[in-house]
């Protein structure tokens, strides 16, 4: 199953995540987008990273870094936008809005592999 960075400043939703995708059997680290990311977890291997695009600390900064971290992850912008705003569609991979239901990023991260 796939390692998954999940980053978004909600606690509510770090939880959701490690629990759903968890269940799946996937390996989930949720963090907030303030914290040192590239220097906490430096050396996981990582599949996928999901990010909420919604917060004020993202910005195209945040998807170099985390791209130079981890070339091989696919990046997943996941947030309450209906479509993928115009300004991250070239650093996002996929884009999955938020909703109650989590079958389209179960679904996705069911197919992600290194």
């Amino acid at each position: 199953m796939a390692k998954i960075i999940f980053i978004d400043n909600s606690e509510h939703h770090r939880f959701l995540i490690q629990e759903e995708l968890g269940e799946e059997g996937h390996e989930v680290v949720a963090v907030r987008v303030n914290e040192d990311i590239l220097l906490k977890y430096r050396d996981l291997k990582v599949d996928a990273i999901i990010l909420e695009l919604r917060q004020k600390n993202v910005g195209r900064n945040t998807f170099e870094k985390l791209r130079k971290q981890y070339p091989a992850a696919q990046f997943i912008g996941y947030s309450t936008f209906p479509e993928c705003p115009d300004r991250f569609r070239q650093s996002v991979d996929v884009y999955i809005p938020k909703s109650s239901n989590m079958d389209p990023l179960k679904d996705l991260m069911r197919d992600v592999t290194v």
